[in-house]
C-alpha cells in the first residue's frame, strides 16, 4: 500500500492536505462506496475531487444514460430531466422520472417557482400540495427561497443559491424554458430545512438571470401571491434530457484510471505516469481525433461476462502493447460501457476482474493472466446515439446526446507547481 503520509494528489500531484474519506473508485452515484484511499492509499486532493472531476462525474452519473439507470434501480437524481408541460405552451418543469419495468408511467414535480414578465408561478406535485396543504406549501416554499436569496446576497457562507445556465438547444426543438428556482426535495424536506435549503437556479440567458434576480429581491414571503399553480405530472409523460458526450466518457475514462489506482500496487499510477489519460480527464487537453468514436457505450450484450450479480457493476482492466483496455458492466448487464487509454504495467498480472456490489465496500477483486491471442481486447462497436440500441430495458420518448467542443487552456507545468 502507498504511503498515505506521502498525501501527494494522483491527479494534479499536488499535496493533497484535509481529505478524509478520499475520492470514490466508482462515482457514490451510481452506487459506489469504496474509495482509492481505504484501498491502496493513494489520495484525490479536495480541488480536483470538488472541481474538474465533480464536472465529468455530474455528467456521467446526472445527464447521461448511465444515469437514466441509475434513476431507475436506485433512485439516482436525474441532473436534467423535464416534464413537458403541454397546456402552458410546451412549458419545461423540473421533475423526477417514475419508473415502472424501465418504461417511464410519470413524472414527480419538484417544488419550483417559475418566474415570468406577469409574475411568479409556484408550481409543485398535486400529491405533495395535498399531503403538505396548498397554503402551507406555497408559504413554506416561498419562505425558504426569500431565505436562500438573502444568504446569497449577504455573502454569507453557506450558500442559498447555485446557478446553471442550461442549454438553448430545446428552445429550438418546439420547448419552453422560462427562468426557475427549484430543489431536488419533497417539499417536507424543505419544511425540516426552511432556513438553510440551497436552491438551484436555472436560466437560459444573462437577461433571464438578472430578471430572477430581481423578481426575487421583491419576494415577501408575508404577502400572498396573486398566481399560483397546481401540477400534476402528464399522464402520457413527454421526457426531455441531454448530455455531453466528451465529459461522459471523461467520467468513464476516471472510473477505470480509479480502478488501476486502487488495485496496482507496484505500478506507479500518478499525473506522471499516465500523463495523456490524467490531462484529459481534468479537461486540460482536448480528445484526439476519433477517440470519441472508439470509446464509450457499447452494446451491453458484448460484455455479458462481466455481469455482476444482484444488479451490480462489474468491470475488466486488461494490459497489452503499453495500454489498458477498462470494460464495464453497470447495473448487472443494463447498460455497457468501454474505454483505453497508455500507460505503464509492472504488476505480475495483466488482467483484473472486478464485482461491485451496489452500496458497499465488500468488493471482490481477481488477479490473473491472459496469453496471446486471448489478451486482445473484447470486439465491441461504441454507439452515442441511440439509447435503444445501447440499453433496450430503458424506453424513453425523447433523448438527446448533444456533443459540444470548448476550448480548454493548456496547462503548462509551471502553472501547476
Amino acid at each position: 500500500m502507498a504511503e498515505i503520509a506521502d498525501r501527494i494528489c494522483i491527479y494534479c500531484g499536488k499535496p493533497a492536505k484535509g481529505v478524509r474519506d478520499g475520492e470514490h473508485i466508482v462515482q457514490k452515484a451510481i452506487g459506489g462506496k469504496r474509495t482509492i484511499t481505504e484501498t491502496s492509499g493513494r489520495l484525490v486532493c479536495n480541488p480536483c475531487n470538488n472541481g474538474p472531476l465533480s464536472v465529468v462525474d455530474n455528467e456521467l452519473c446526472g445527464r447521461s444514460y448511465l444515469a437514466h439507470i441509475a434513476s431507475q434501480e436506485i433512485d439516482a437524481s436525474l441532473y436534467q430531466v423535464w416534464d413537458v408541460d403541454h397546456a402552458s405552451g410546451n412549458q419545461l418543469v423540473e421533475a423526477r422520472p417514475i419508473w415502472i419495468d424501465g418504461e417511464l408511467q410519470g413524472m414527480h414535480y419538484y417544488p419550483q417557482l417559475i418566474f415570468q414578465p406577469s409574475g411568479v408561478t409556484v408550481i409543485g406535485d398535486a400529491e405533495d400540495m395535498v399531503r403538505f396543504g396548498n397554503e402551507g406549501f406555497r408559504s413554506v416554499l416561498i419562505r425558504a427561497v426569500y431565505n436562500a436569496f438573502h444568504r446569497h446576497t449577504s455573502g454569507a457562507k453557506k450558500k442559498g443559491l447555485f446557478f446553471e445556465q442550461i442549454d438553448r438547444m430545446l428552445i429550438d426543438r418546439g420547448f419552453r424554458y422560462d427562468p426557475r428556482v427549484f430543489a431536488r426535495r419533497s417539499i417536507a424536506e424543505i419544511a425540516r430545512n426552511v432556513d438553510g435549503q440551497l436552491f438551484i437556479v436555472r436560466y437560459m440567458s444573462p437577461a433571464d438571470k438578472r430578471e430572477i434576480l430581481r423578481q426575487l429581491d421583491a419576494l415577501d414571503p408575508h404577502r400572498t401571491l396573486k398566481r399560483w399553480t397546481q401540477k400534476r405530472g402528464s399522464r402520457q409523460p413527454r421526457m426531455a434530457s441531454t448530455f455531453d458526450l466528451g465529459r461522459t466518457m471523461r467520467g468513464l475514462m476516471k472510473i477505470g484510471f480509479n480502478i488501476l489506482a486502487a488495485y496496482c500496487e507496484k505500478t506507479p499510477v500518478n499525473r506522471t505516469t499516465f500523463s495523456e489519460v490524467v490531462r484529459l480527464i481534468l479537461g486540460e487537453t482536448h480528445p484526439r481525433e476519433g477517440i470519441l468514436k472508439s470509446n464509450g457505450f457499447v452494446h451491453a450484450d458484448k460484455l455479458s461476462d462481466l455481469n455482476a450479480p444482484d444488479k451490480g457493476h462489474g468491470f475488466r482492466m486488461t494490459w497489452f502493447a503499453n495500454q489498458w483496455h477498462f470494460y464495464a458492466s453497470f447495473f448487472g448487464g443494463r447498460i455497457a460501457a468501454a474505454v483505453s487509454f497508455p500507460g505503464p504495467n509492472v504488476e505480475r498480472w495483466n488482467t483484473l476482474d472486478i464485482v461491485a456490489s451496489l452500496h458497499s465496500k465488500e468488493w471482490q477483486a481477481k488477479r490473473y493472466n491472459l496469453a496471446l491471442p486471448i489478451l486482445y481486447p473484447i470486439k465491441h462497436h461504441v454507439q452515442w446515439v441511440s439509447i435503444q440500441d445501447i440499453a433496450p430495458t430503458v424506453k424513453l420518448q425523447d433523448a438527446h446526446a448533444n456533443l459540444t467542443i470548448e476550448m480548454a487552456p493548456v496547462k503548462t507545468a509551471k502553472a501547476r507547481r
